[in-house]
């Protein structure tokens, strides 16, 4: 039997509010009563008493359930849609500018807060991922192995080899990172590409985020995350699957395709198995949720998760601090496969009908 805690009883009283009309009502009725007249007036103590106190208690649940339902979600945000190259596959955000690249079309795009184009720039063959750091563009080129540096105005003044299949980029420390699809590798260049350190990654390795002092990689192929030191040492690998996941032995590739840090949670995002994985610092799994539409991207921004459905078109919100609560689902185009959050707004590369969508958070 459930203990009759004061919580529990004004959850109770939450739903059973509907009864302070009949319990008012019902007292009106009697004192209007002819009976009412001839009643002494212990009589009448002993009818309106229960009736006031009940109707008390349920005007008080009526004010704490409104405290209960905690805070009104926020509405959805704004939402508009521009025109960019072919198979947009990427985004990075400079500080002013936001950077799109165009897997078909061998090309990246700066782009103003508007939309506008301030200049389109040739790289390598099919870039796969882009970042901003150490003032400087790094383009990730999967079709030939190679990452391209650009200035901020456009001009390629380098290409350095990166591995097979380099699918993910970020400037740490310094330096740049990236992991190579192909050959499952964790490669750290110097800004003028010397090869500072390689180590083994996983198995299709994929996504990067920083972690406090450590770089993570999520691999899809062995659904697994490791962590490595600034010297590209690991020092930490785990399944990417925990206790609460229900997926024992998976048959697909499930691992995680993104990977996103909130300051307090890793978050990883499961393609395949449709669902969301979140962990603690130390890799140990928290929570799993389900969410269906092929999430593919994850960006951490305004106070919300982020995760780009490919699958249905949408990118979903979830509200970091209330992690259960239902996703606001946010149509944004045809695939969206990137995610960028410039501090006000958040950038999605769809890739199904060559656009970018802007969603205004502020």
């Amino acid at each position: 039997m459930k203990r009759l805690s004061v919580p529990y009883l004004v959850r109770l009283l939450c739903r059973s509010r509907g009864l302070l009309f009949p319990l008012t009502a019902g007292l009106s009725l009697a004192r209007r009563s002819q009976a009412w007249g001839r009643r002494t007036l212990a009589e009448k103590r002993l009818v309106t008493r229960p009736l006031l106190a009940a109707a008390l208690v349920l005007l008080a649940a009526t004010i704490g359930c409104r405290k209960e339902a905690g805070p009104t979600p926020a509405p959805p945000p704004a939402v508009a849609v521009f025109p960019v190259g072919r198979g947009p596959s990427a985004l990075a955000f400079d500080g002013e500018s936001v950077w799109v690249a165009n897997r078909d079309d061998n090309t990246v795009m700066r782009l103003r807060r508007d939309g506008g184009i301030l200049g389109i720039y040739p790289v390598g063959k099919s870039p796969a991922a882009i970042a901003y750091g150490g003032g400087y563009v790094w383009v990730a080129n999967s079709g030939d192995g190679t990452v391209t540096k650009l200035t901020l105005g456009g001009q390629a003044v380098g290409a350095f080899r990166a591995g097979d299949g380099p699918a993910a980029v970020t400037y740490w420390e310094g330096a740049l990172w990236i992991v190579n699809h192909g050959d499952g590798s964790l490669v750290k260049l110097s800004a003028d590409g010397a090869v500072m350190a390689r180590a083994v990654a996983g198995k299709h390795p994929g996504a990067l985020a920083v972690v406090g002092a450590q770089l993570w990689v999520a691999s899809q192929g062995d659904s697994s995350v490791a962590a490595f030191n600034r010297e590209a040492v690991m020092v930490a690998g785990m399944r990417a699957f925990g206790a609460p996941s229900p997926i024992a032995s998976p048959e697909k590739e499930p691992g995680p395709a993104a990977i996103a840090y909130d300051g307090k949670s890793i978050w990883l995002a499961h393609p395949e198995m449709d669902a969301l994985t979140q962990l603690d610092t130390n890799g140990v799994a928290l929570a799993y949720f389900p969410l269906p539409g092929e999430p593919r991207a994850l960006a951490i921004g305004s106070g919300f998760l982020w995760v780009a459905n490919t699958g249905e078109g949408a990118v979903a919100r979830l509200d970091l601090n209330r992690a259960t609560d239902p996703p606001v689902a946010v149509p944004v185009g045809s695939r969206p496969v990137a995610l960028a959050y410039d501090g006000a707004t958040l950038w999605v590369a769809n890739q199904g009908d060559n656009t970018v969508a802007r969603l205004d958070l502020r």
